[in-house]
Formats: C-alpha cells, structure tokens, sequence
C-alpha cells in the first residue's frame, strides 16, 4: 500500500492519539485508586 507523505503524517497522528487515549484509558482507574 503506497502512502503519500500527507496520509503518513496523517496515519501517525491517528496512531499517537490511539496509542495516548489507551495509555490514559489504563491510567485513569490507577489514579481514582490512590
């Protein structure tokens, strides 16, 4: 699958904001526990 350097850039972004929602979504019980 080619992908112009636009669609990278853009596929990145998605990927950082998924991979920080579920780093926050395994954070948040952590921090309601203490």
């Amino acid at each position: 699958m080619r992908l112009t350097k636009r669609q990278r850039k853009f596929f990145t972004v998605i990927v950082a904001i998924a991979s920080l929602s579920l780093l926050l979504g395994s954070l948040l019980p952590l921090f309601y526990a203490f």
